[in-house]
């Protein structure tokens, strides 16, 4: 506010008594009350004023109004000219993030938050600006001593990546552009198409396209895909059963493709041996072969029998047939080997057509063959042909026929008898009894 008043002594009038009083405003358009009376509009001439003291008051929408006392003398002349003070409003600005440059009508006025105290009333334009986001421009009006408020959120005008995968660790690269490893938040990524890829050793290559807005926060959480592996299985011996996490997988070698990686329980199973099992540690993708070696817990008989032809029994069960030499005599057999025989006593028994049959114990060690002595069996005398002649019949064991026809039977344990052809009237089986088993011989 600016007052200027100019005093002079009054020149001869014809009432010196009296005072005179001009008064303007700036701006023009003011209201002036004086001593109580008017309004008047400035500028105004007040004439004929008594002696004293005289209160101004002078008005003007949008400014402070003024208020005076002057004291004037007899006679005098004043002039008065005052500069009026505007009205000022106040503006509070926030924003997120902080740190915007604002300005008004164009005039910089800080960065946020920022309170502008001494803003004359009016219409403004309001900029909010900040490197990386997308300016804002707001219309206000400072109508009053009011505080008024802005507050605005202001989008980055690009985009925000917050990334992270299963495992993290992950190499990333966004649009050809390494961006260290998972978790990560990219920012300031230009809007529009992207292209992210990710990579972690074992693992196959994640690639997933983007659409992104200026302004956007997107988020991702990959779920990296292992490399499968292959795990071959072998058995020493082989074609041990081969079980994969409890699986049966088939009889060894066993190859099984597209494992997962991690722990896998191998277990190898094979009759006479024991069962073998171990954990291993697939890694991610890896070529692995496991071997398997397995102890035996069995041991094997090994048997000769006089006859050969006897078939051989261990506990109970069958186990094959004494064979012929190749001199085709059946007096004494090749030797029999039977595998897989648990360790321990076992009951042996031999048994033939022809034989009375017979049992013994042996002992059977682990990893170890026992060898049985030839083992001659009581011959059982059964007739099984019946030959008649003109002058005879003849019952006995049938033991070769010729080709003229002529055969040769046993017809008592040792005694022999060769019949021609041309005296065989009939010749025809016997059928064999019922036999009683015998005690065995030793």
């Amino acid at each position: 506010m600016v007052m200027s008043a100019l005093l002079y002594s009054p020149a001869q009038d014809e009432d010196s008594q009296l005072a005179s009083l001009h008064i303007k405003a700036n701006p023009s358009g003011a209201s002036i009350t004086f001593d109580g009376r008017g309004p008047y509009p400035a500028p105004y001439l007040a004439s004929g004023i008594e002696p004293g003291d005289h209160l101004i008051v002078i008005t003007k929408d949008g400014y402070k109004t003024h208020r005076q006392t002057i004291t004037l003398s007899a006679g005098q002349r004043v002039p008065l000219e005052i500069n009026l003070a505007p009205l000022t409003g106040l503006l509070l600005v926030h924003t997120e993030p902080e740190g915007m440059n604002v300005t008004l009508d164009d005039a910089d006025q800080g960065v946020t938050p920022l309170l502008l105290t001494s803003i004359e009333l009016g219409k403004y334009k309001v900029k909010l600006s900040k490197p990386g986001y997308i300016s804002k421009t707001l219309d206000v009006n400072i109508d009053s001593r009011m505080p008024k408020r802005i507050r605005e959120n202001l989008i980055p005008n690009s985009a925000t990546l917050v990334l992270d995968s299963s495992p993290s660790g992950a190499k990333i690269t966004l649009n050809g552009v390494s961006h260290g490893v998972t978790p990560k938040i990219i920012r300031e990524i230009p809007g529009g198409a992207s292209t992210l890829e990710l990579e972690y050793d074992g693992y196959e290559l994640y690639k997933k396209p983007l659409q992104l807005a200026a302004g956007q926060k997107a988020s991702v959480v990959a779920e990296l895909k292992a490399i499968p592996s292959k795990l071959t299985v072998v058995s020493i011996p082989p074609k041990a059963r081969v079980y994969i996490n409890n699986q049966f997988k088939g009889e060894a070698p066993v190859t099984i493709e597209d494992m997962e990686p991690g722990s896998i329980r191998v277990r190898g199973e094979l009759p006479g041996y024991e069962t073998t099992a171990r954990t291993i540690e697939l890694g991610r993708a890896s070529d692995v072969t496991e071997e398997l070696r397995l102890d035996g817990n069995c041991g094997q008989i090994q048997i000769i029998t006089q006859p050969a032809g006897i078939t051989v029994f261990v506990d109970g069960h069958e186990k094959g047939v004494t064979s012929f030499k190749d001199d085709e005599t059946d007096r004494i057999s090749n030797p029999l080997t039977i595998e897989l025989i648990p360790e321990g006593e076992r009951v042996i028994k031999l048994v033939g057509k022809q034989h009375f049959p017979a049992s013994f114990k042996v002992m059977v060690e682990r990893g170890k063959t026992t060898t049985i002595s030839p083992k001659k069996l009581r011959r059982r005398f059964i007739p099984d042909i019946e030959i008649r002649t003109a002058t005879g019949v003849y019952q006995g064991v049938l033991v070769m026929q010729s080709p003229d026809g002529s055969i040769k039977i046993e017809t008592k344990p040792g005694i022999f008898k060769v019949i021609e052809g041309k005296d065989i009237k009939v010749k025809r089986p016997l059928r064999a009894p019922s036999l009683k088993e015998d005690k065995p011989s030793n």
